[in-house]
């Protein structure tokens, strides 16, 4: 769990962070969503430590932005708890095997990232 984030549940705050790489995971009915691994997120002003790395789906701002692996961005974003784990359907036997080995758990994420702004190109350019 990301105990750093816990105690900004619900508030809107400037995080500085690295763009790791890209990848995808199936969204709603099988559609392909893009997605960005964001590494040593940190608070803007203080530089305070949130975590060492978290996924976020790419939107269209961070699209616009154009930044590239291992450049250095800031946004705006809430943080907000969400049920983290592989839940499956009820009629799938696997599925529930799978989910008493690996019970769900609660973990925090970054939601409504707005204002993107590249801070520092990284070595990729």
């Amino acid at each position: 769990m990301r105990k750093k984030l816990k105690p900004f549940e619900g508030k809107r705050f400037r995080v500085l962070t690295q763009i790791g790489h890209f990848g995808e995971r199936k969204g709603y009915k099988g559609y392909k969503k893009n997605t960005v691994l964001l590494r040593k997120v940190q608070k803007w002003k203080t530089g305070a430590k949130l975590t060492d790395h978290l996924w976020m789906d790419v939107g269209k701002q961070f699209q616009e932005l154009g930044a590239v692996e291992l450049d250095i961005i800031a946004f705006d974003a809430r943080v907000e708890k969400y049920v983290k784990g592989y839940r499956g359907s009820r009629t799938d036997i696997e599925a529930w095997k799978i989910r008493e080995d690996n019970p769900v758990k609660i973990d925090y994420r970054l939601v409504y990232p707005t204002k993107f702004e590249l801070v520092e190109l990284g070595t990729n350019h």
